[in-house]
């Protein structure tokens, strides 16, 4: 029996409690340890028991935590961490690094019997209500609602790239605006874009603010599932947001700002992605795919296949079992 304790209840969790799930339901034990005392940090980490090891499932965005991250490390036999980097690893001097994989993307999916889908009489209520209103309901956001099979395209071309602001993170919010005002003046594509409604946006941005009913998950995921290309960028703490999983899963062709996290697999620059430092960059990539069919059909299809062996949920556990199993 493997037993699985969840040390918050921060949908970032959600993938690592799917694949349990999806894998082998009947052998897993779900324990919510969010509100005890028997750990002493709560955040973003998910701690399994499995054939006698200690496995630790690391969702953060990065590295803000470095004393959560050396606890956990420390009192771990395998520590698998969504945000890799060794270089971050060498500057925060880490001890028993060597006990530290790369995880991979991280986006919100569910299951039904999901773990954090077990809410008292009160949130049910709630979570009913929400689902009425096409919010954030984990249990709609099963693996199936983003898969899509690629498809070659050579006209009418949808682009997306949805995004919001954040308050005090001045280099995240300035690109996200640029991009989205030099997307929005491009001609001869569809581009589907714009920034959520929040106070930052507010503030900075007001005329690329879109309707709330155009960023609600429900039709936001709809929306990715016709689109050909989406555009993605850095997140807070360096990390690759929920959004580039989203993509990977859904078969996208994908721009994406350089990314300084490592990812299991051969996933690159060039076959799964192209990369971009600046706003022009970007827009040349956009160029270069819209004016190759075949290259974007050949990423939507390397993306498919990285999905299917390295993201799905249930691989994506598979994968970690592997590597615990090797070492037995």
């Amino acid at each position: 029996m493997t037993n699985i304790h969840i040390l918050s209840r921060e949908p970032h969790l959600s993938q690592i409690i799917t694949g349990y799930i999806m894998l082998n339901k009947k052998q897993c034990r779900f324990y919510d340890d969010s509100g005890t005392e028997l750990y002493p940090y709560h955040s973003a980490f998910v701690l399994v028991e499995y054939q006698g090891k200690t496995l630790i499932y690391d969702m953060l965005d990065g590295y803000q935590y470095p004393e959560m991250i050396q606890y956990y490390l420390n009192n771990s036999d395998f520590y698998f961490k969504r945000s890799y980097s060794n270089a971050e690893n060498h500057k925060l001097n880490l001890k028993n690094v060597q006990r530290m994989y790369p995880l991979g993307f991280n986006y919100h999916v569910s299951y039904r019997g999901h773990f954090l889908d077990k809410p008292n009489w009160k949130e049910n209520i709630k979570r009913c209500l929400r689902i009425e209103n096409n919010q954030y309901s984990s249990t709609y956001f099963t693996p199936q609602r983003f898969e899509t099979i690629p498809s070659y395209k050579t006209q009418k071309i949808k682009v997306l790239f949805m995004t919001r602001l954040w308050t005090g993170e001045k280099q995240i919010n300035d690109m996200r605006i640029m991009l989205i005002r030099e997307l929005k003046r491009l001609t001869g594509i569809e581009f589907i874009g714009g920034i959520a409604d929040t106070g930052p946006a507010r503030e900075l941005a007001p005329e690329l603010i879109v309707p709330n009913a155009l960023t609600n998950r429900k039709y936001y995921v709809k929306t990715m599932r016709k689109c050909d290309i989406c555009i993605g960028t850095t997140g807070l703490h360096g990390s690759i947001g929920w959004k580039t999983g989203e993509y990977v899963a859904a078969s996208k062709a994908i721009i994406h700002e350089k990314m300084m996290y490592t990812v299991p697999g051969d996933f690159s620059d060039g076959k799964n992605y192209l990369s971009f430092s600046t706003c022009e960059e970007c827009l040349n990539a956009l160029g270069m795919l819209i004016n190759d069919p075949q290259k974007m059909f050949e990423m939507k299809c390397a993306n498919e296949k990285y999905y299917l062996e390295y993201l799905r949920p249930d691989v994506m556990i598979r994968n970690t079992l592997k590597i615990v199993n090797s070492a037995i």
